[in-house]
């Protein structure tokens, strides 16, 4: 009596293997965008918060008022990112636009982080004189 056959065929086993491991390749795949994605957005978190420190920093100092300047952050131990800040006049009286973007300067994609803030400007007033005597 032949009770019928027991197990897997051949092909069957080879089906499973191939199906698994197309489905693995996908899923390692998908981790390793995973951890470039993660490593970028690491790395825009870092330009973002060193942008933010030094236009607090140029802003506090009275640096930027009025014109654009540059550099990097040996001053603080990083040297791989570089920043230019600019400062421009807005609409409304004694208002300026502080920017400044930071850049990775060993990076080819040329992603950056730029923040904006907008600053008051004393008017400069001038001071005369009448009667011939200061």
């Amino acid at each position: 009596m032949n009770r019928g056959r027991r197990g897997f065929s051949f092909v069957e086993v080879v089906m499973a293997i191939l199906l698994l491991s197309v489905g693995l390749v996908g899923v390692v795949g998908a981790f390793g965008k995973l951890a470039a994605s993660e490593i970028h957005t690491h790395e825009k978190e870092q330009m973002t918060r060193l942008a933010v420190q030094k236009l607090e920093e140029l802003l506090a100092t009275g640096q930027l008022t009025g014109q654009n300047v540059n550099g990097d952050f040996s001053d603080i131990g990083d040297t791989t990112h570089t920043w230019t800040a600019s400062d421009t006049t807005t609409s409304t009286t004694d208002l300026n636009m502080a920017t400044i973007t930071v850049s990775r300067s060993d990076d080819p994609s040329g992603a950056t982080a730029q923040v904006s803030l907008p600053h008051y400007v004393p008017p400069t007033t001038v001071t005369t004189t009448s009667g011939g005597t200061p």
